[in-house]
């Protein structure tokens, strides 16, 4: 069980709809099977009278017609650990995004804690769309986690050190402080907002590797789950959507089911590659409005994460 994060929160996962239109492939809340059965019914599929003659008299008695052994228990299934990639937009469109995005934090992580019994170990990290000129002077190219910030609307303030003693927080540290400091990145960044090629640089080469900024965050037994927040980004990117699939793919040794995007954008932008990079993970993905508030679209994408992790390959 995971343990406390510092603060009582509270996620609400039922009677919600999502933001994403039901012809674009992502799950409903709308239309789901309660998978009740109908009165009167039985299941006898399990069981079935024996008969036992002893001497003069028979007795019937009810018994099990397989032996199917011991059942799997909550232990044996899912995953026990859990990586966030919260890639957060700097530019200057962005400070109510962020704002929203710290203010709805502590309720997502605390149902992901709610709803996840068998984690008990995560690490969140935080990176930019674009370089961050603000974060440690070693640390300032696009995808390295985010330690300190500075800048117009951002918390400008040094977030670090983190308890794990490396550049990503974990559940040892009082995360609603933590977060909030390093997700207010603030405004100063470039308009021309490059999330996809963000991932691939926290995700893969020398930053990921021995000695980057981002050494030791993702790990291979941990289900991923990327976080975008953006109201622009996605068309400048440098290759395809595909090409981000498959740097996610191998970063997870060639197990896409152990990755989940969750991405806000402005629906009324046309971000194919974005979008398409998305939907690429379905069903473990989700889509929400960058505008709107996130309470419901992060108790949505705690199911979508909760599914993710009990069908994890390990």
């Amino acid at each position: 069980m995971m343990k406390h994060l510092g603060f009582a929160v509270v996620a609400t996962l039922g009677g919600c709809t999502l933001n994403a239109g039901e012809d674009d492939g992502f799950p409903s809340a709308a239309g789901t099977s309660t998978g009740s059965e109908p009165a009167g019914s039985s299941d006898s599929s399990t069981t079935g009278e024996v008969t036992v003659d002893e001497g003069s008299s028979s007795t019937t008695s009810t018994a099990p017609k397989l032996d199917v052994g011991a059942p799997e228990t909550d232990a044996d299934l899912g995953c026990s650990a859990v990586d966030f990639l919260f890639v957060v937009d700097s530019s200057e469109s962005m400070r109510e995004e962020q704002e929203n995005l710290v203010q709805n934090f502590p309720a997502f992580i605390g149902g992901i804690e709610s709803t996840l019994d068998n984690v008990s170990s995560f690490h969140v990290g935080v990176i930019a769309t674009s370089p961050y000129a603000f974060n440690n002077v070693a640390c300032q190219d696009l995808g390295a986690l985010i330690t300190q910030t500075g800048g117009n609307n951002s918390s400008a303030t040094v977030c670090s050190p983190y308890a794990s003693g490396e550049n990503y927080m974990t559940e040892a540290d009082e995360l609603a402080t933590k977060f909030a400091c390093a997700a207010q990145v603030g405004t100063l960044g470039s308009g021309m907002e490059t999330p996809l090629d963000a991932i691939e640089n926290a995700v893969d080469g020398s930053l990921a590797g021995p000695g980057g900024c981002n050494e030791g965050f993702l790990r291979d037994d941990a289900l991923l789950v990327i976080v975008i927040i953006t109201d622009e980004g996605g068309e400048d990117a440098q290759a395809d959507a595909d090409h981000y699939v498959d740097v996610v793919e191998m970063a997870k040794l060639g197990n896409k089911e152990n990755a989940v995007v969750v991405t806000f954008l402005n629906p009324l932008t046309i971000n194919v590659r974005l979008r398409t990079f998305t939907q690429s993970f379905l069903p473990n993905a989700f889509e929400g409005n960058v505008s709107e508030d996130y309470a419901d679209s992060f108790a949505q994408a705690v199911e979508v994460v909760g599914t993710a992790c009990q069908n994890f390959a390990g």
